[in-house]
Parts: structure tokens; C-alpha cells; sequence
């Protein structure tokens, strides 16, 4: 199970894209209140949290998908305001985007005709899930408490070298205001875009990006248990965050991860370190031993109509998110 890109990778980073999502318009109409019609005119209905606690939620509202979770040059890190194009990350982002929905759609599928092959599915998901948890401005100092040491790599190819340079000292006039607009420093948005490109870009030869490194180690060593659990439901009532994800659980040995999937799904990661000082010590001994002699990493678990795990997703979603939800109806949310 490891991640596979139909896309070469590219060392061309200019691009022309000035409204820049930090959620993938394909994920976002996944969760489109009419999916059916033409991608201009698809939007998702938007509530702004009011409340936490308890939970409230404000009216909800028509947002357009195009203009939806994106801000202007966000991922802009060389800008020549005399020249239609500018050094982005929307190149490197696309090639985890593009087969979103294939994946997403031959997951549930496979999992509707009872075929549970889909540990190829379950990996490149993750790894595009975990890159939206990456990018999202809402979680800079998470992010960089979680992947910051990545922004300390060099590349050792030439041509990759050239432009981590541009990264580095790039013109960016609109930083001032983003990192005025976001509440982060200066430095901590140097520091979000270093290690962006350094998870993102074959920094030497015959080497994967850190990302594909990162989820291929964790999804093929038995130093890791991981447990998948798919959701469906029957309407749409999935939320999807500002965030682009929530945790349902966070100990020093076990982490677990919430997405969206679709309007009417979402996947649920439990990752346990397998080392045996790990072990919770609540886990009865046949299921230790059976944890610890397992072949494969990844366990599958399914869930159809299951109305309290839906709630809990949601109250996940909204106690976890930035300031916003949003769903691809306007009524009946379970939370």
C-alpha cells in the first residue's frame, strides 16, 4: 500500500493562480448541496459557530465553491506584480488533488460490493487529508509544532536548490497583510512555507517527497498498528471543517484523525505505535498478542446508519473547527 501520483513531478512552480484554496475545491464538491451541476455554479451551505458550548449555529448560507476556503496568494512565495504568472504551490498540491474523488469513489464503492481491498485507497487519502491539515492557515502553529522540522532540510538538487531560494528570499508584499489576517508572525510564515516546500518536493534524486515518505513508512512498517473505520449514511449530513479535519482521540501512543469524505461519509485513522511500552494497559492480553504478531498494519472496520458516530464526528467538526462548518444540507444535522 503505498502512495501512487499518475502526475510527474514538476519543478515549474509558476502559475497563474491568485485565489489560492487551502481546501480542495474537489473535496468541497464532494460536499456540494447539488454536485450535479456545472462546477461554476456548485456551492455548500456554510454555518459560523456561535457556540461551543453549549452548540449553536448561526443561519446557514449559500457559499460558492470557487471562491469558498481560499485566500489571495496565500501560497505565494515569489510574486513579480509585473508578470501574470507567480511561484505557488498549486502545482505540487494538484497532484495529490487530482485523484481525490477516484480514490474517495472506488473506496465506497468497493465497500458497498463487499470488496475490502482498499488499503491503496485508505493510503493515498490519508496522505491527501494530512496535506490539507498542512496547508491550512487556521493551524500554523499546530503544523509547525507537528511538521516545523521539516523546514530545516536543504534540497540537494540543483534546480530544486534555485527555487527553495526563491522561497527563502521571494518577493511578497501581500505577507504583511496575511500574517496581519491570520494572527501569525513574520517568521512563522516563512518558517509554514520552508516546510511546505521541503514535504512537497523530491528534495534528491530517486527520493519521494516527505509526505509520500511520511505516510508510506507509517502505512507499510509494523512499527505502526493502524485501524480504518469507514462511515456511511444513507442522507447527507457529514460536516466538513474550516480545518479540514478533527481528532477524535490524542494519547503519547495512539493519535487518531477524523475526515470527511463525503456529504454522506467520513474515514476515521487510529495510529498506535506498535512498541510494547506503547500498549495501552487497558488492552486484554489475547488482543496485545494478536496486536503484536498481526502481518499487516492496517486493520478496516465499516459502519452504515450508525447515528452516534455520526454525532460525534460533528461535535468534533464544530468544537474543532477555526469559526465555520459546512454541509451539503441546510436542516437535520445530527450533533
Amino acid at each position: 500500500m503505498r502512495i501512487q501520483q499518475n502526475r510527474p513531478m514538476s519543478i515549474n512552480l509558476l502559475d497563474p493562480t491568485r485565489n489560492q484554496h487551502f481546501l480542495p475545491q474537489v473535496e468541497q464538491r464532494l460536499n456540494a448541496i447539488d454536485p450535479t451541476i456545472c462546477n461554476e455554479k456548485q456551492s455548500i451551505y456554510e454555518f459560523e459557530v456561535l457556540s461551543r458550548e453549549p452548540i449553536q449555529l448561526g443561519p446557514a448560507q449559500n457559499a460558492r465553491i470557487e471562491k469558498n476556503l481560499a485566500m489571495l496568494d496565500l501560497f505565494s512565495f515569489d510574486v513579480d506584480r509585473k508578470q501574470p504568472l507567480r511561484h505557488n504551490f498549486e502545482t505540487l498540491f494538484n497532484r495529490y488533488e487530482t485523484d481525490v474523488r477516484t480514490h474517495t469513489e472506488s473506496l465506497l464503492a468497493k465497500l458497498a460490493a463487499g470488496d475490502h481491498s482498499v488499503g491503496h485507497e485508505a493510503t493515498n487519502i490519508f496522505a491527501a487529508k494530512i496535506l490539507n491539515f498542512a496547508r491550512n492557515p487556521f493551524s500554523v502553529q499546530k503544523i509547525l509544532n507537528t511538521f516545523g522540522a521539516f523546514a530545516n532540510l536543504t534540497p540537494l538538487r540543483q534546480e530544486v536548490t534555485q527555487l527553495f531560494h526563491k522561497v527563502l528570499f521571494g518577493r511578497r508584499k501581500h505577507q504583511i497583510h496575511l500574517c496581519g489576517e491570520l494572527g501569525i508572525t513574520d517568521a512563522q510564515y516563512d518558517q509554514w512555507l520552508r516546510m511546505l516546500f521541503n514535504m512537497l518536493m523530491e528534495l534528491a534524486p530517486g527520493f519521494p517527497p516527505m509526505l509520500d515518505q511520511l505516510v508510506n513508512d507509517m502505512f507499510n512498517s509494523k512499527d505502526f498498528a493502524i485501524g480504518v473505520l469507514v462511515s456511511t449514511y444513507n442522507s447527507p449530513t457529514c460536516l466538513l471543517s474550516d480545518r479540514g479535519f478533527s481528532t477524535n482521540l490524542r494519547s503519547e501512543c495512539v493519535d487518531g484523525f477524523d475526515f470527511n469524505l463525503r456529504s454522506d461519509a467520513f474515514i476515521r485513522y487510529i495510529v498506535m505505535d506498535r512498541k510494547p511500552r506503547n500498549v495501552p494497559a487497558w488492552m486484554p492480553q489475547a488482543s496485545i498478542d494478536a496486536f503484536m504478531q498481526s502481518d499487516l498494519p492496517v486493520s478496516l472496520y465499516l459502519a452504515h446508519e450508525n447515528m452516534d458516530l455520526l454525532r460525534s464526528f460533528n461535535m468534533n467538526v464544530i468544537n474543532q473547527c477555526h469559526s465555520r462548518v459546512f454541509c451539503a444540507v441546510n436542516h437535520g444535522i445530527v450533533y
